[in-house]
C-alpha cells in the first residue's frame, strides 16, 4: 500500500481503523454537488442526457452539447431561407428533435384563426423543415412525437363551435357567448399524411394542455382536472382513475419512465405505475409549501430514477426525495429558481440570471 500524500491526510489515515471512516477523510476532495454553469438569462432549459439540451433566451433558440457550460444560438433555415418569426411555442422531443411555432406577419402578431409557422428539426438544429397544421379553427397547447422524423405526431388543444348548451357546468371559462370550446387531439401518422381528429371522452371546455406518448401506442393526455389514456395510438381514449383528496389542480409537468409516470400540478404530485390508467396522489397540495401562487412553473416534478425526484417549489426553491416521494427535503441554493430540467440523475436549475447544475445524490 502506498503512503498518504500529505500531512493532513496522514493524520486522518492513522486516526481511523475502518474503511468507511477512511472514505470520509477523502470526501472533502469530491466535486461540489452544485455548479454554476453560465451567467445567462435562459428560459425553458430542457435536457435529455448529461450533455445535450435546448433552451430559449429572448428571441433566440439555444443548444448546448457540453452539459450547459456553453450555449450556441440555433438559426432556423427552411428551404434555404432563414425564418425571422418570433418563437411562440417550443416542444422539445429529444436531444436532437425539436418542434417550434413561429409567429409571422404584421408586427409578428398571431391573428385569431391563423396558426403561426410550424417547423421541426431532427438533427440538433442543423436542418429544419416546415410542418403542416390542421386546417380547423383551433388552438393547440401541447405536442407529442417520437424521435423518428417519419413517425407519428399528436397535437393537443381545443376547438370552437357554435352551441346553445349551458356553459355553467364547464370546468374552464368559455370565451364567447354562444360558442363552446372543446378539448381535441389531432393525429398525423407520418409527414405528408392528413391530420385526423381523435375523439375524447371529456368535454369540460378545457384544452388538452399536455399529451405524452411513450411509444406509438401508449399515451396520456391532461384536460383540466381530467386525465385520459390510450393504448392504440389515440384511436380510442378512456378516462383514467384518479385517487386524490380533491380535484387535481392545473398540471405543469408530465413525465414517464417506462410505465411509471408523474404529474406535477401546483404542489401536488400524482403517480402511475400502469402507463396512466390509474393515478395515485403521493404528495398532497400544500404539503411542501403553503403558497397558492408561485414563481415560474412551480410544481413541476422530475424523477431521475424510480426513487429519486425533484420538484420546483412555489417560492423558487427546489425539494428532493430519495424514497419515491414519501419524504422531501429542501435543496440549499444561492438563487431563486424559475425553471428546471433533469436527466441522468442531474438537474439544471435556471434562476433569473444564472444556470446551475445539481448532481443527484
Amino acid at each position: 500500500m502506498g503512503y498518504p500524500r500529505n500531512r493532513a491526510i496522514t493524520a486522518c489515515y492513522w486516526s481511523v481503523r475502518v474503511v468507511s471512516a477512511i472514505a470520509m477523510c477523502f470526501a472533502a476532495d469530491a466535486a461540489p454537488r452544485l455548479t454554476e454553469l453560465a451567467d445567462i438569462r435562459i428560459g425553458n432549459p430542457t435536457f435529455f442526457n448529461r450533455q445535450e439540451g435546448w433552451a430559449v433566451s429572448g428571441p433566440s433558440l439555444l443548444r448546448t452539447v457540453d452539459g450547459g457550460s456553453t450555449w450556441k444560438q440555433v438559426k432556423i433555415f427552411v428551404a434555404g431561407k432563414q425564418t425571422n418569426g418570433e418563437i411562440r411555442g417550443t416542444y422539445f422531443v429529444s436531444a436532437k428533435s425539436a418542434w417550434l411555432t413561429l409567429a409571422q406577419g404584421d408586427g409578428l402578431r398571431q391573428r385569431v384563426g391563423l396558426s403561426p409557422e410550424f417547423v421541426s428539426t431532427h438533427d440538433g438544429g442543423s436542418t429544419w423543415r416546415a410542418e403542416t397544421l390542421p386546417g380547423a379553427d383551433w388552438f393547440f397547447d401541447s405536442l407529442s412525437a417520437t424521435d423518428d422524423p417519419r413517425g407519428p405526431v399528436w397535437l393537443g388543444g381545443q376547438t370552437s363551435h357554435e352551441s346553445v348548451a349551458p356553459v355553467e357546468n364547464m370546468e374552464c371559462p368559455q370565451r364567447v357567448k354562444g360558442f363552446i370550446w372543446s378539448p381535441t387531439i389531432y393525429f398525423r401518422s407520418a409527414p405528408g399524411s392528413d391530420w385526423e381528429e381523435q375523439q375524447l371522452p371529456v368535454q369540460n371546455g378545457c384544452p388538452v394542455s399536455m399529451v405524452r406518448f411513450t411509444d406509438k401506442t401508449h399515451g396520456v393526455a391532461v384536460i383540466g382536472s381530467e386525465i385520459v389514456f390510450s393504448e392504440d395510438g389515440g384511436k380510442h381514449w378512456s378516462r383514467s382513475v384518479i385517487h386524490t383528496t380533491r380535484k387535481i389542480l392545473p398540471a405543469v409537468s408530465l413525465q414517464f419512465r417506462g410505465s411509471e409516470g408523474w404529474i406535477g400540478s401546483h404542489g401536488e404530485v400524482l403517480y402511475t405505475a400502469d402507463a396512466g390508467q390509474h393515478w395515485q396522489e403521493i404528495v398532497a397540495a400544500r404539503t411542501l409549501w403553503s403558497k397558492e401562487l408561485g414563481f415560474g412553473p412551480w410544481g413541476a416534478v422530475y424523477f431521475t430514477s424510480a426513487t429519486t425526484g425533484f420538484i420546483l417549489g412555489g417560492g423558487g426553491e427546489v425539494f428532493e426525495t430519495s424514497d419515491r416521494g414519501k419524504t422531501w427535503s429542501k435543496v440549499a441554493l444561492p438563487d431563486r429558481i424559475v425553471n428546471f430540467s433533469c436527466a441522468d440523475n442531474v438537474c439544471w436549475l435556471a434562476s433569473e440570471q444564472r444556470l446551475y447544475r445539481l448532481e443527484g445524490e
